[in-house]
């Protein structure tokens, strides 16, 4: 026990107080707007309990308001960009859904590995219709997927 008190107190140390005292500041919005620093200073979403749609019709590029969400695709695809392009966190993870009766190809922007999990393969990736997939980043320029239809 005292080492999760260790643990939870460094983590939460800035934002809460372990002991007495009021807490300042609320938490005004349990939604996609509210966030919380990690000990790395990165924020990250708080409050979900489900994973948000997101729909689009074209040809997309993930972003960082997509992490946590899941991008419904009816035509055109999905590129995962660089690093240098959108600076994902490790961990970060986006779901994928074909919403549509025709592949939809997920595309490893140049200089990004896209892996299919449980596997060595790299490129980018064929999402099968009304297929369902995960992208988590491990590395800078490395993304591993999985989901059913996705090959």
């Amino acid at each position: 026990m005292a080492q999760l008190k260790t643990y939870f107190g460094t983590l939460l140390a800035p934002y809460l107080p372990l002991s007495g005292g009021a807490m300042t500041g609320a938490l005004t919005d349990m939604g996609a707007g509210s966030t919380i620093k990690d000990p790395g200073g990165t924020a990250r979403k708080i409050g979900y309990r489900n994973i948000p749609s997101v729909a689009k019709t074209g040809a997309y590029v993930l972003g960082l308001n997509d992490v946590g969400e899941c991008i419904d695709i009816t035509t055109g695809g999905v590129t995962v960009p660089t690093n240098a392009s959108v600076a994902f966190g490790i961990g970060d993870a986006i779901s994928i859904y074909n919403n549509s009766a025709s592949s939809q190809v997920i595309t490893a922007a140049a200089g990004v590995t896209l892996r299919l999990a449980g596997t060595a393969s790299g490129g980018s990736r064929t999402l099968a219709q009304r297929g369902w997939m995960t992208l988590r980043k491990v590395a800078t320029d490395e993304w591993v997927s999985s989901g059913a239809g996705l090959s």
